[in-house]
């Protein structure tokens, strides 16, 4: 009876040794979390209008802004390559830069036509090393085993905040009457 009591802690011992070995192993859940607000208009060279966006870091761990392009953000046309209707990039002079934790930063967006609303992504790669238990499994290549290894410890990968769509019309605040008297005159 003795011994099997000595078994059964023994047993919850380790069990909880494994457990808290595991928890040490596996990396901290952290919200890779960018704001991205629009500031508004202005005039530089190159361009009919450019956009402000703040784009601010709310996570705990340095985001390195990146000059990339999702690929369905690019249409083909008879061997060209163009934007899809209404979206524009940041413009891409200085880029992959570093936000810091806590850290907001100004980008530029060159707009050319103002015929309809535009929107926009930024691309924010996470500037942390990988996790223990992910370089301990790198060399496992079942894909059964590295699903699971995926969903335990999902890899370090791009976050894409997607900001607009941003209209350029002006919006009148006062009554149709009003309005259209004094733009008739």
């Amino acid at each position: 009876m003795i011994r099997r009591k000595y078994m059964v802690v023994s047993a919850a011992a380790a069990l909880l040794v494994a457990l808290g070995l595991l928890a040490w192993m596996l990396p901290r859940q952290l919200a890779h979390r960018i704001d991205v607000v629009f500031l508004g208009y202005t005039n530089k060279p190159g361009a009919i209008a450019t956009a402000l966006l703040l784009v601010s870091n709310s996570s705990s761990v340095p985001l390195e802004i990146r000059p990339l392009i999702r690929a369905g953000n690019v249409v083909e046309t008879n061997g060209s390559f163009e934007f899809a209707p209404g979206f524009v990039s940041l413009t891409p002079g200085g880029l992959r830069r570093t936000l810091a934790p806590h850290q907001a930063e100004t980008f530029d967006v060159s707009i050319n036509a103002f015929r309809q609303p535009w929107w926009t992504e930024v691309a924010a790669w996470p500037s942390v090393s990988e996790p223990l238990f992910r370089r301990m499994t790198r060399g496992i290549n079942p894909p059964r085993l590295r699903g699971w290894i995926d969903r335990v410890s999902p890899p370090i990968g791009i976050q894409w905040i997607g900001h607009g769509p941003i209209t350029n019309l002006i919006f009148y605040s006062c009554s149709p009457l009003y309005c259209a008297v004094n733009i008739a005159l």
